[in-house]
């Protein structure tokens, strides 16, 4: 079951490579982008939860999709919210 559960990870991941090679991102910034499309003002703790990885991850790769002006974070006291740019749209 290990072998065979790890062989079909790396068959997914390189299908999600290709998949998402033609828009220029990674899975895990595709997947993340497809939320914050869907749900504008998403914020990264419900990333966090949604793609089940840790909130430096979630960081990590926000901060990438802002690079590429894909989203922009806004800050509101405490709360921070994600929203996709007309760009990423």
């Amino acid at each position: 079951l290990y072998f065979t559960s790890n062989t079909f990870a790396r068959k997914v991941e390189k299908l999600a490579t290709l998949a998402w090679k033609p828009v220029g991102i990674s899975p895990s910034h595709g997947y993340l982008l497809m939320i914050v499309l869907h749900e504008p003002g998403v914020t990264p703790t419900t990333l966090s939860q949604e793609l089940h990885l840790t909130p430096s991850t979630i960081t990590r790769l926000l901060e990438k999709l802002e690079e590429k002006k894909l989203i922009v974070r806004m800050v509101e006291g405490k709360v921070t919210s994600v929203f996709p740019t007309r760009q990423a749209k």
